[in-house]
């Protein structure tokens, strides 16, 4: 559920980004936007470790700089497979993919936040993720609940 909310939150900003910069384009249907943010997320997991992985010299020469242009390669190659997906040059592409990235960070960090709470138990530290649960504490016993799972943690 969490990567069909990122992937429609990347397509919003890919629409917006598209509209924004005169040298991306566009299909104008919120559909293809969805397409194109689903290949930039495989082209992202498959392409993307592989140009990294033979990039790695030219990365830590630049002390990670060389990512840019990765994202930019990245992006042209969803240019490549789409055809209603077109992006003029390489500086449209590097602009795009750090505009995207932004607004990706943005829109994930305020719309899809997890909350994260820290628990002390007698000096012993644990962390609690949770959507929607509730933590009880009560002596030496740490009761989360959620709506699938109850997990009780207890010292002796």
């Amino acid at each position: 559920m969490n990567w069909i909310a990122k992937t429609l939150l990347s397509a919003v900003a890919v629409f917006f980004i598209s509209w924004l910069l005169p040298g991306v384009s566009i299909e104008e249907s919120y559909f293809y936007a969805i397409l194109v943010a689903i290949v930039i997320a495989i082209l992202n997991s498959t392409l993307k470790p592989l140009l990294v992985l033979l990039t790695l010299p030219a990365t830590i020469l630049s002390l990670g700089l060389f990512m840019w242009v990765i994202n930019a390669f990245v992006i042209l190659a969803a240019d490549w497979f789409l055809d209603g997906f077109t992006v003029d040059n390489f500086w449209w592409a590097l602009l795009f993919s750090a505009l995207l990235s932004m607004i990706n960070s943005f829109l994930h960090k305020t719309l899809l936040h997890q909350e994260t709470r820290t628990v002390n138990v007698n000096s012993r530290r644990g962390f609690i993720a949770s959507d929607n649960s509730s933590t009880t504490v009560s002596g030496n016993r740490i009761k989360v609940e959620n709506g699938k799972k109850t997990i009780i943690i207890e010292k002796d």
